[in-house]
């Protein structure tokens, strides 16, 4: 692997682990359980990069690509059925993607890093997030987390706030700053 960003382990066993490999032709690297030698690669978007990888409770996986074309930087969103090799573009309209999670309504979110700096919430099946989360802190978004039962929201602020904030949800009210001082911090886990 080179720049590994993300990992998820589904219900079965299987380790997901998104390898951005510096924003040039990284891949989704797949080991079944129990099967090391078994890997197998997801790499959809020809030069595009994964940065965060989530599941959903049908063992459905999601990978948030950065891809870099010759005139401009993309984002974009996969989903792949268990399995399967290739996935499908969800055509979310959103730039500058980070971490991703999605709920236990099926609702995906996804962090936008730039402009604005949010967290965004998608319906399934729309292309148009519905909800949008601002960082109170001024900071970037990367990585967050549900707790488990999906009340709280945990999001990492890096660049500017350099804290980790603590939403309710899904209201995506901000309750208060948890933690601070960081220097860039990128997730945040819950157990």
């Amino acid at each position: 692997l080179d720049s590994p960003t993300d990992t998820a382990v589904a219900g079965d066993g299987t380790i997901y682990i998104a390898n951005f490999n510096g924003l040039s032709n990284g891949w989704v690297a797949v080991y079944p359980k129990g099967k090391v030698s078994k890997e197998y690669r997801l790499s959809d978007f020809g030069g595009g990069a994964p940065l965060s990888v989530a599941l959903d409770a049908k063992a459905n996986l999601y990978v948030v690509y950065d891809i870099k074309t010759s005139t401009e930087e993309i984002s974009a969103v996969n989903e792949y059925k268990p399995g399967a090799k290739t996935g499908k573009n969800l055509k979310l309209k959103f730039g500058a993607g980070g971490g991703i999670q999605v709920d236990p309504a099926g609702n995906i979110l996804v962090a936008q890093q730039l402009d604005p700096s949010e967290l965004l919430i998608f319906k399934p099946g729309k292309t148009k997030a519905f909800k949008k989360i601002s960082m109170p802190g001024g900071g970037e978004p990367f990585n967050f987390a549900l707790n488990h039962d999906a009340k709280e929201l945990f999001a990492a602020e890096y660049q500017n706030a350099n804290q980790v904030d603590l939403f309710a949800y899904p209201s995506a009210k901000f309750r208060y700053v948890i933690a601070d001082g960081f220097e860039n911090p990128s997730g945040v886990a819950t157990a």
